[in-house]
């Protein structure tokens, strides 16, 4: 059986000695090159996944369009749209990684997790993102007033942590609109029509089946919000333009379910997004913020967003 290979092309040397590092702790084989004139020499060796910074993103479109087996990873230091708009329109480039500037790597735990779970197909719990030792809460949401003791739990959770009051009124804001999503827009009825989407003001009570589930955790570095909703109807493609409506700070999409899932929300509000989607049955949005970013820095970091499908 041939092994699963990455390809990994980035420019920097220290950054590609140790993104090779951290990539060979997925268990499989890792091709590492500079310069993208290499790429073409390692096609033939079944690779899986192609890794590379967006300065070589026309190299890995042109691969992608000529490959029908491989996935690719990219990552950016710069808050712009050519990369968003390249995944908009190619379904295998699913994972964008942000990062603080051409001088730093990709976050470690962020590409190792990443790949890790593309290959592997595994869907690890939403522990696998914080270290041992977290706190948090869990709860299971069915009326607006569920919605709204939970939202105020996620500010008092902010506030223990002591985080800025800018910063648990954007939390908050986060976690209220995730929830008004998985419990208005997502239900639909056996006709697959929506069923309360109609009216985001309406007093409902959603049966066990309908139930939304909250999620709120921090590691004392990072703080996690997750959303889940039980019907798995969030297409990939609002995932992507409501990241690009987000950048341009635009206003979120009302062709989708009233709100289009809140997509500038969860770009305004997190450094790391995940859209984790099985058709039908489930879906799961996760933010991540990282509680010792300055906000002025924050405001104009580039964001990471992976997106599974399956």
């Amino acid at each position: 059986m041939v092994p699963t290979r990455i390809l990994l092309l980035e420019r920097n040397k220290l950054h590609l000695r140790k993104l090779t590092r951290v990539l060979t702790c997925t268990g499989v084989e890792v091709i590492p090159m500079e310069d993208k004139s290499e790429l073409s020499l390692h096609l033939d060796d079944q690779p899986a996944v192609l890794c590379a910074d967006a300065v070589d993103l026309s190299s890995v479109v042109a691969i992608l369009d000529a490959r029908q087996d491989i996935r690719a990873v990219v990552w950016t230091a710069s808050q712009d749209r050519a990369v968003l708009e390249r995944a908009l329109d190619h379904p295998r480039l699913s994972h964008i990684l942000g990062r603080a500037s051409p001088d730093v790597p990709p976050r470690e735990w962020e590409i190792l997790w990443t790949v890790r779970r593309m290959i592997t197909g595994e869907r690890p719990s939403l522990a696998s993102l914080l270290h041992w030792g977290y706190t948090g809460f869990k709860e299971t949401v069915r009326t607006p007033r569920d919605r709204d003791l939970c939202v105020e739990g996620v500010v008092r959770f902010c506030e223990r942590l002591n985080t800025p009051g800018r910063v648990r009124e954007m939390l908050g804001e986060f976690a209220h609109e995730l929830l008004m999503n998985a419990m208005y827009d997502a239900p639909v009825d056996a006709a697959g029509q929506p069923k309360y989407a109609h009216d985001r003001k309406a007093q409902i009570e959603l049966s066990d089946d309908e139930a939304a589930v909250i999620r709120c955790a921090s590691d004392g570095t990072k703080i996690l919000i997750s959303v889940v909703d039980r019907f798995g109807r969030l297409p990939r493609d609002k995932v992507f333009s409501g990241m690009l409506r987000g950048l341009d700070g635009g206003i979120m999409d009302k062709s989708y379910g009233g709100a289009g899932l809140g997509m500038v929300y969860v770009y305004k509000a997190s450094v790391v997004s995940i859209f984790d989607v099985e058709p039908g049955k489930r879906t799961e949005v996760t933010g991540i913020y990282e509680l010792d970013l300055n906000q002025r820095i924050f405001r104009t970091l580039p964001r990471s967003v992976h997106v599974f499908i399956g």
